[in-house]
């Protein structure tokens, strides 16, 4: 009776651990949790599908350590189980391959789209099977957030099971576009062949980090990109649909912009003389963010010294505890005293540019290439007195100009942009060229 569920009107069995006893009816297995409890935790194994923390067992959510996910494997647990592997025990260490999310990182914006006549967000972040879509309503609100296969089915195509060709993208005319499938492809295609072997950084946001991994393969056919982790996993993604960024140094996806040497040193920006408490320096230009480097002077000979992080800096200085260098470290004034804090001096600078260069086209030396890169000005950031300046799709930073060697390519240079952008107590270390701690792009 009950379709081999039990005897009708019998409780329904219950899913879990056995235990047997002596004999008789008592023989019977008994198991432990109810239907309810089961159906809570297949919920909670789905809310958890999408963290690399939860998936660092075989096969999980579609990854596979070392290679792909065979269709046949069960995408809730390892080998094919419907059982969940056990999370890690420690979520506070780190995954292999983990790096912190760049405060200004700008999340990709979600793509709109369209089944018959219900509309919504294709969600960015999601990963292969997992894509999801936010339904928006006819007032113009979110509504609620669910798989693109379940979208696919509430706006009555759900026999097709097929989401990317069922579902449109709509134009930015309003106009309802191509598949899904389509333009996928085609956002593929603009990224094709020439980014793999190219690192990135693919922010996860339930475990609000970013993974790197290599760019190993491209799939022409569907507009994929075979990533492989640092921690040996590997999938395919859409980079339309992920918020990433590059970590890579290849020289050969920027462009370069012809400068003549002496041009170069006319241009060139000094260091700027800094102290904190009794310990002076100078803060040499063209640093990355982060990778700030001073060099320690000393005030009796005047001598160049060590060149160390400015955090370090800070710390040999007395300061290490507050961990706030800007803050901690001042500018000297020509007289030799204690001027503005670093993060000051730099707001000041930033603020006399502000937004009146954003959208100009500038080149920026980069020491350890001994070039200039072609970058364009997009934002102004007024906290920091940064600017954000995008070499290339998804190729960004942010920067203080009055910090680098800059060249504005469509016009004079802005009069705030003085050639005394930056100062030095030491004659001899302002005549020095800045370096750059490293030749990579972060705005970590």
């Amino acid at each position: 009776g009950g379709e081999g569920r039990g005897p009708p009107g019998s409780a329904p069995p219950k899913l879990g651990g056995s235990r047997l006893g002596s004999g008789g009816d008592d023989d019977e297995e008994v198991l432990e949790h109810p239907w309810e409890d089961i159906l809570k935790l297949l919920k909670s194994v789905q809310k958890r599908r999408s963290s690399r923390r939860w998936e660092q067992g075989e096969g999980g959510a579609g990854l596979v350590s070392g290679g792909k996910t065979p269709k046949s494997t069960s995408k809730l647990g390892a080998g094919g189980s419907r059982s969940p592997p056990d999370p890690p025990q420690d979520k506070s260490k780190p995954v292999e391959g983990s790096m912190p999310v760049p405060k200004n990182l700008k999340e990709r914006d979600p793509v709109r789209v369209s089944c018959n006549d219900l509309h919504g967000l294709l969600l960015p972040g999601g990963h292969k099977g997992e894509e999801k879509i936010r339904v928006m309503k006819p007032n113009g609100k979110s509504g609620e957030d669910m798989r693109a296969v379940e979208f696919e089915r509430l706006a009555g195509k759900g026999a097709a099971k097929k989401w990317k060709t069922s579902v449109r993208v709509i134009d930015k005319s309003g106009d309802v576009g191509v598949p899904v499938s389509q333009w996928l492809m085609d956002q593929g295609k603009a990224f094709g062949e020439k980014v793999v072997k190219r690192q990135v950084g693919v922010y996860w946001p339930m475990d609000n980090v970013m993974y790197k991994g290599t760019l190993v393969e491209y799939n022409e056919g569907t507009g994929e990109h075979e990533i492989l982790y640092q921690d040996g996993v590997k999938e395919w993604i859409y980079l339309c649909l992920q918020t990433f960024i590059y970590l890579d140094e290849n020289a050969e996806f920027r462009e370069q912009v012809e400068v003549s040497e002496a041009e170069r040193a006319c241009l060139e920006v000094k260091p700027l003389g800094v102290r904190c408490n009794t310990l002076q320096g100078v803060l040499l230009p063209s640093s990355r963010r982060g990778e700030e480097q001073v060099r320690i002077v000393n005030p009796a000979t005047r001598g160049k010294g060590e060149e160390v992080k400015a955090s370090e800096f800070e710390r040999r200085a007395g300061k290490g505890s507050a961990k706030k260098w800007r803050s901690s470290i001042h500018v000297t004034l020509p007289d030799g005293g204690s001027g503005p804090s670093v993060q000051e001096w730099l707001q000041d600078k930033g603020s006399k540019l502000g937004s009146s260069v954003v959208g100009r086209s500038i080149a920026i030396y980069w020491p350890n290439d001994k070039c200039f890169y072609k970058a364009n000005v997009t934002d102004y950031v007024e906290k920091s007195g940064e600017h954000e300046v995008e070499y290339g799709e998804d190729d960004y930073e942010n920067i203080h100009i009055c910090l680098h060697t800059i060249k504005w390519l469509d016009g004079a240079e802005p009069t705030a942009a003085s050639k005394k952008r930056a100062h030095s107590d030491d004659e001899d270390d302002g005549a020095e060229q800045g370096r750059s701690g490293a030749s990579k792009r972060s705005r970590a």
